[in-house]
């Protein structure tokens, strides 16, 4: 039989609710769906024949991607999940029927008889339903205790590094591990799958020759293309200051040619001049970091489209310009209480060498050039953060009915100090046997 399945272009599964599943005002519905053309997948839920509304999210699965690992790539994110709202429903058994759309293929995920109960007047805990639904939540989001970092460079990857390794136990985080894997084979490295946390300035392409990713909870961070091209060209020329020479000695040969290049010539005449090494790290540096090769290739749009594919490969995809918020969803994520306090690091007092209000036509064409694909890269990264965070809303006010009765009330809405307090009573609420000291 697992053959046969394989060959279909649509199946899955509906997960939860069980048989006879008791709810009350709320239930959430997940499973997972593998499709020949996941983007174009319409995943339907049914009470008793009539279509349900309910914003469906799409989540990792990695125990989906041991089974089906041929599915890996193309559906990076099988998983769904979906809060439906049952006030109106009246008590007693109904029949749930989800079922997942592809052109003109219909499959039937599953179906089960769910039992609802009278509406609790209190509405201040959270119901026994809610709390095995944030087991199996918890599960699919942060299904292994590994984090995967891609460091994409001036995007606050520091400042990640750092927060990261407070989370783990000492010796058991490698950061920059590129110094330890460039010029090597997956055989000459040894000992990372002993770490809890890993990061690297590497393309994914080359992490997955060297670390199994499906083991880990991967995050990259996007920043503004134009923010991000100039603070990683100031960074650099930085480097050619009398005062950095002791950490100039130590860079590599092809970086010193860098640094020598960008500080004697003008912006213009750099770029036009630019090599294939320079081009890999300047020229639309986060698509390329998100390809399989490096700056001998001159972008079309066509390698913009495998970017956007690789970045939906990422469990989480944080930005720089909302790194708090970053924290609180990777927070949400693995179900650790949020930083009380948020920190930056290696930010740079003096952020550019180019002073983009006196730049003239030719400044600013170079700078649409290194950054046109990069800026729809972002463009795409911004929408996928958004619905995470409103993902992360719709499973708090389902957890935690009185914080969400309190915010809806009101007057200023929702805050970050609010959402900080969500996530702390959810990590109490929740926290495992694992997470004690």
């Amino acid at each position: 039989m697992g053959m046969a399945i394989r060959k279909r272009k649509l199946f899955g599964v509906l997960d939860f609710p069980k048989e006879d599943q008791p709810v009350a005002k709320s239930l959430q519905v997940r499973g997972w769906v593998l499709a020949s053309d996941p983007d174009e997948v319409e995943i339907r839920i049914d009470l008793d024949g009539r279509a349900m509304t309910a914003e469906i999210f799409r989540t990792p699965r990695p125990d989906v991607h041991k089974v089906y690992p041929e599915f890996e790539h193309s559906n990076p994110q099988p998983g769904y999940i979906a809060v439906l709202n049952l006030e109106s429903v009246a008590p007693g058994k109904h029949k749930l029927v989800c079922r997942a759309h592809l052109s003109k293929k219909t499959a039937v995920l599953g179906q089960a008889q769910i039992i609802v109960t009278q509406q609790s007047a209190e509405g201040t805990a959270l119901s026994s339903q809610t709390s095995e639904n944030y087991a199996h939540v918890s599960e699919m989001l942060a299904p292994q205790e590994r984090i995967l970092l891609m460091h994409i460079p001036k995007t606050a990857g520091t400042s990640l590094n750092a927060h990261l390794e407070r989370r783990f136990p000492e010796g058991r985080s490698a950061v920059h591990i590129e110094n330890l894997i460039l010029g090597k084979t997956s055989r000459q490295v040894s000992g990372l799958e002993n770490k809890f946390f890993l990061s690297a300035h590497l393309k994914i392409d080359t992490l997955r020759k060297f670390v199994d990713t499906r083991k880990y909870f991967k995050i990259t961070v996007l920043r503004n293309p134009i923010r991000q091209t100039l603070s990683h060209l100031a960074w650099v020329k930085k480097l050619g200051d009398p005062k950095n020479q002791s950490e100039f000695e130590r860079l590599p040969d092809y970086l010193k040619k860098i640094v020598e290049r960008i500080n004697s010539l003008d912006f213009v005449e750099f770029v036009d001049t630019m090599t294939p090494a320079e081009h890999n790290l300047f020229d639309n540096c986060q698509t390329r970091y998100l390809l399989p090769f490096h700056g001998e290739v001159d972008l079309v749009e066509a390698h913009l489209h495998r970017a956007i594919v690789n970045l939906s490969s990422f469990d989480l995809i944080g930005l720089t310009e909302q790194y708090e918020q970053t924290l609180l969803l990777l927070a949400f994520f693995m179900g650790w209480e949020p930083p009380q306090k948020v920190e930056m690091l290696n930010v740079s007092e003096k952020k550019y060498f180019i002073d983009l209000d006196d730049a003239d036509e030719q400044v600013r064409a170079r700078i649409q050039r290194l950054t046109r694909f990069d800026q729809l890269l972002y463009r795409q990264g911004l929408t996928v953060f958004e619905r995470q965070l409103r993902n992360m809303l719709s499973i708090l006010r389902v957890e935690l009915p009185a914080w969400a009765q309190a915010i809806a009330g009101d007057p200023a809405g929702l805050n970050t100090s609010q959402l900080i307090h969500a996530l702390t009573l959810r990590a109490g609420i929740h926290r495992r046997p694992s997470d004690e000291k």
